[in-house]
């Protein structure tokens, strides 16, 4: 993506959250932006916007930059295409989910749009796009599973159909996420009560930091993160072993390391992560 047209972006939205603009004048202006006679470019570079401007996570401007996100969404015109917006938008509500008034709701739509399009796809023609669905389905399911615990399951099946998908594993970034979520949902399985064996969560975590390495600085971040949170938590009551609260630390302060210095650009996710990753180290400290 054109860094300057990410720079017109965010800078658009932050007219829209001082109220210099309205949304839909925001947009149309956007829109306007389009460089050739291809009719879905203005869309496209609206979507392009909703998106970054739903990244500054600006409260007031969230819900309703997901509205029009999602009536965008549903504008392609191929089924690839109207997936590949719905998959953009899926991943816009999990980042932003929990300002909503109704975040359960809007996650259960995200995952049964993303169920339906995903039926419409051809595996065989766009096997990238149906592995991304599926393990942006998960996460869905997950964050859902905040307030329907069952939902787990569905997120589990999922994250390993996207990790089935053979023709794609040479793509570390995607894989290493996925089974960093999956790493996620198996322990909280195990912590619900299901006989998950430690070990196969464990394989998890480190499978995410095999394929994610330094040169992805910000997902390799996440699953060490996720993989200390795990290691410090008390489970059946027992404390945590001292080679894993060790562990736990080491891994806190190397994502600390890999995002200290994109952390200082303002309201940016890395931002937000490096700040977990402080409170994770504290935690292990004290574990």
């Amino acid at each position: 993506q054109d860094p300057d047209l990410i720079e017109r972006c965010q800078a658009t939205a932050r007219r829209v959250s001082n109220g210099e603009l309205v949304l839909d004048d925001a947009l149309a202006e956007i829109g306007s932006l389009a460089w050739n006679s291809d009719p879905n470019m203005p869309v496209y570079l609206q979507c392009l916007f909703l998106e970054h401007a739903i990244r500054l996570g600006i409260d007031s401007l969230i819900a309703p930059a997901l509205q029009r996100y999602r009536i965008l969404a549903d504008t392609g015109q191929t089924p690839d295409r109207r997936a590949t917006r719905l998959l953009h938008y899926a991943v816009a509500v999990n980042l932003s989910f929990r300002h909503l008034e109704d975040p359960f709701e809007a996650l259960t739509a995200v995952a049964e749009a993303l169920m339906s399009a995903s039926a419409t796809v051809q595996v065989e023609r766009s096997p990238r796009l149906v592995r991304d669905m599926h393990f942006v389905l998960g996460r869905t399911f997950e964050n859902a599973a905040i307030w329907r615990p069952d939902l787990l399951d569905q997120a589990r099946n999922a994250l390993k159909t996207g990790l089935s998908f053979d023709v794609l594993t040479h793509e570390r970034d995607p894989r290493g996420r996925a089974y960093s979520d999956l790493g996620n949902v198996l322990s909280k399985l195990a912590a619900l009560g299901a006989s998950i064996p430690t070990k196969q969560i464990v394989e998890c975590y480190e499978e995410a930091l095999t394929l994610l390495d330094s040169t992805l600085p910000f997902s390799r971040a996440m699953a060490l993160n996720n993989f200390a949170i795990y290691l410090i938590e008390r489970r059946g009551g027992n404390l945590p072993s001292a080679l894993d609260v060790e562990r736990a630390l080491a891994f806190a302060l190397e994502g600390l390391d890999l995002l200290r210095d994109q952390a200082q650009e303002r309201r940016s996710p890395s931002r937000s992560l490096f700040a977990v990753l402080h409170q994770t180290h504290g935690n292990a400290l004290r574990a």
